[in-house]
């Protein structure tokens, strides 16, 4: 009767334990749903979708409702966070949850998710760094994961951990990911730190329920640059008598990245002159151009140190380049990627353009044509010999028209032509025909000379002195068809879509080379931006002469120039700020023409006076007029006079 009587009494108590247990876990999960909601309403942008992660095991995520959250003590505190923060805020919800089956709830990818909450499940501090690093990669390789959104990491269970240390090494994972707007909630039961920054020999302990609220301002001081070595301490939860959670301040987050301190910013670039330039001194990487001094005036803005890291271009395609500046940017060995790179790769964020070019083929300019074949050039070829019909087909039948009635001028096929030669050239005649039938004939072949000759000497004189050009390659086929050399660089290789042309190319190891062969000797093609030719062509430039370049109608494509930085770099925004001020204002095209300048005045090219010519060999629009361009309209003055003294001799003789 006493045993039954104790088991009973037993029975009871461990009852009473249990129900107040419960009550406690209700009390702590309502604790720390209500200060997740106060954060999300004071620091999160309102009404934007709320990304919710459930830990678990596996790699693997799928989406659930709210009413398949599972039972676990785990998943009890998420689903009253997750009720808590539906009914204070109403705001639309997503929840995803970590699993190991393979899932095939097909995600919708191309939402882009701006505020995010993560659940984070661990006994040590190394299975909470573990826990998030997965959670992170997951979202990561399925397009989830958007580094510029608002973060809020809840750690749901207790750590043997100090609190500040804990929040000190989260942070800086989350750094790693490029998250800078970053929330930290931990439960304080054992440590608390309120000096504001982590201080690694703080001691203070404070035996209370309580959650701290931590964040990380990288860039914020000297010594906290891309290495975070502050956190900072914002606000602490705790429950008033009443069961509501309290809070102690109310910050405002500004982040903002106007002031770098002086934190070095590092830089890996290619060599690619003119715009990236190889300067290194003493063992350091350095660099100039036009390109790097636009880099240098936005960091100058930002109150940034440039450290650059260089990669050769030798032998190497633009694209294999990018590669790896991208794999060189990706672990957070450089922040930014520069060196003529084109607008063209998602796998990092590009800056707003800054450069435009087109990439064009550069193609032998016309020659000017013989003043011979210029003088004939005025009538096409079926017009000189309705010409010839006609005038033959006059004399012949003014000849035959004629026969006794008329004067001796007309009735001797001799003189017959030597007139109707004479009205062609605008001559006078010894005596005008006598009958009516000749005078019109005559009458009609005065208009037709007049209208002839009036065309003829107008083109004559001009080309006399310009007798143009012959024709200009414009398009691929003729290029083909001309039968003239073409080759180009690896890099423009990738650009060509016609096989014929790809397969019959010469590979220019030297992108100099190919222009000079195009521009200086005209006897090659090539591909080339604008740019690259504005300034080969500047450096031979002398005497305000300047060899011509000429290129196909058609660009090939049009290249915005851009620096890259890894996706989701917080110093981004502030970047196309101060670029966009700078191409709205004229600084670009303004440095660009003053870069031009210089290189003109030295005169000399990046890879010497290889290719250097006298100004005897340049071209020019202006010259001076003489008897050398009446050259043409001297030789058939010549060739009468011969006619005439041989006609005079014949008649003599």
């Amino acid at each position: 009767m006493n045993v039954l009587l104790a088991v009973a009494l037993l029975g009871m108590v461990s009852d009473v334990d249990s129900l107040s247990n419960n009550d406690v876990h209700r009390t702590d999960y309502r604790f720390v749903s209500l200060s997740v909601s106060d954060v999300i309403r004071r620091y999160f942008t309102s009404g934007r979708t709320l990304l919710f992660l459930l830990p678990g095991n596996g790699a693997n995520l799928t989406r659930d409702s709210a009413t398949e959250i599972q039972a676990d003590e785990d998943f009890k505190i998420a689903d009253v966070v997750l009720e808590t923060v539906n009914e204070v805020i109403r705001w639309p919800l997503h929840v995803f949850r970590i699993c190991s089956v393979p899932t095939k709830v097909l995600f919708d990818t191309e939402e882009v998710y701006s505020s995010y909450v993560i659940f984070i499940t661990s006994e040590t501090g190394d299975d909470v760094m573990r826990n998030l690093n997965t959670q992170l990669e997951i979202l990561k390789d399925n397009f989830l994961l958007n580094s510029r959104a608002q973060f809020l990491f809840v750690v749901i269970s207790h750590t043997t951990d100090k609190p500040s240390d804990l929040a000190f090494r989260i942070l800086n994972l989350s750094w790693k990911y490029m998250i800078v707007n970053a929330l930290l909630m931990v439960s304080s039961s054992s440590y608390s730190d309120q000096n504001g920054y982590y201080d690694f020999n703080s001691t203070i302990k404070v035996n209370v329920s309580e959650i701290n609220l931590y964040t990380l301002f990288p860039y914020s001081r000297e010594q906290n640059c891309s290495d975070v070595k502050h956190i900072t301490f914002l606000d602490q939860f705790s429950l008033n008598v009443k069961g509501e959670s309290v809070h102690n301040s109310d910050l405002v987050l500004n982040r903002n990245f106007k002031n770098l301190y002086g934190c070095p910013v590092k830089i890996v670039a290619r060599e690619r002159p003119p715009t990236v330039v190889v300067t290194s001194t003493d063992g350091n990487a350095n660099c100039t151009g036009l390109e790097i001094n636009i880099l240098m005036f936005i960091l100058g803005q930002m109150n940034a140190t440039a450290v650059f890291s260089m990669i050769s271009s030798t032998n190497t395609t633009s694209f294999d380049i990018m590669g790896a500046l991208l794999d060189g940017k990706d672990p957070g060995s450089a922040d930014i990627a520069v060196g003529s790179m084109p607008l063209y790769d998602r796998s990092a964020d590009a800056t707003v353009p800054y450069f435009e070019t087109h990439v064009q083929w550069i193609v032998p300019c016309p020659k000017p044509v013989s003043r011979w074949d210029a003088l004939f050039a005025v009538f096409p070829s079926s017009v000189w010999l309705c010409i010839s019909i006609s005038f033959i087909s006059v004399v012949t039948l003014m000849w035959l028209l004629a026969g006794n009635s008329d004067c001796f001028n007309y009735t001797s096929l001799q003189y017959c032509l030597l007139n109707i030669w004479a009205v062609a050239l605008e001559v006078s005649v010894h005596k005008m025909p006598q009958t009516f039938r000749i005078r019109g004939i005559f009458l009609t072949w005065i208009w037709v000379s007049f209208a002839l000759c009036t065309v003829f000497q107008s083109f004559f004189t001009t080309f006399l002195v310009n007798p143009g050009l012959q024709r200009k390659i414009n398009t691929e086929d003729e290029l083909l068809d001309s039968g003239i050399r073409y080759g180009f660089t690896k890099s423009y290789g990738r650009v060509i879509k016609n096989t014929t042309i790809s397969s019959g190319a010469r590979n220019c190891v030297n992108h100099n080379v190919c222009l000079e062969n195009v521009i200086k000797y005209g006897n090659f093609a090539t591909i080339s931006d604008s740019f690259h030719v504005d300034y080969y062509r500047t450096n031979l430039s002398w005497h305000d002469s300047h060899f011509p370049v000429c290129t196909m109608e058609d660009d090939i494509l049009k290249v915005s120039i851009v620096m890259y930085l890894k996706k989701g770099h917080p110093l981004l925004e502030r970047i196309n700020r101060v670029t966009r001020a700078m191409v709205e204002a004229g600084m670009i095209v303004k440095w660009g023409n003053e870069f031009m300048y210089m290189t003109r005045i030295k005169s000399i090219s990046y890879y010497g006076r290889d290719f250097a010519t006298g100004s005897d060999d340049l071209d020019s629009k202006y010259f001076a007029f003489t008897l050398f361009h009446l050259q043409s309209a001297l030789f058939v003055l010549l060739i009468g006079y011969i006619i005439s003294v041989s006609t005079l001799a014949i008649e003599l003789i």
